[in-house]
């Protein structure tokens, strides 16, 4: 496994200095990091059904409203899918480079605060009691 982890670090490396040059190098370096993913889920799968692995359990929540979705989670969720929009537009649009590069740029900024907003508004709502963390991974009583 520790080969597998140098691999995919060395196939990163590989990107950062490659991929820019031409769209040959780019087909390459994806094709080596997809044939790392399955021999990464071979080695895992083979480990599992021998023994030699045991999967760990993980929790699974989600967050459930009391009152069904609030505005402005649903307003954050929008406002991720337009800037999602806005970005590709930026990016495919035959528009200047200084101008592309600054909207892509605080496009990608604008998702982070959407993120950040969206994980705080669930806290709150789960700390006001309008929302509860439910657990997937138990049976429900």
């Amino acid at each position: 496994m520790f080969l597998v982890g140098a691999a995919v670090g060395i196939t990163l490396i590989l990107w950062a200095i490659f991929a820019s040059r031409s769209w040959v190098h780019t087909v390459a370096i994806l094709v080596l990091f997809l044939v790392i993913a399955f021999i990464y889920s071979s080695l895992v799968k083979h480990y599992e059904r021998t023994g030699y692995a045991v999967p760990i359990a993980r929790p699974k929540t989600v967050v459930r409203y009391v009152n069904g979705l609030p505005v402005p989670i649903l307003t954050l969720r929008y406002a991720f899918f337009i800037i999602v929009a806005v970005l590709l537009a930026f990016g495919l649009a035959p528009v200047k480079l200084a101008t592309a590069k600054v909207s892509i740029i605080g496009c990608i900024l604008g998702l982070f605060v959407i993120a950040v907003l969206h994980v705080l508004l669930e806290f709150h709502y789960i700390n006001t009691g309008r929302a509860k963390n439910v657990d997937l991974s138990r049976p429900s009583t």
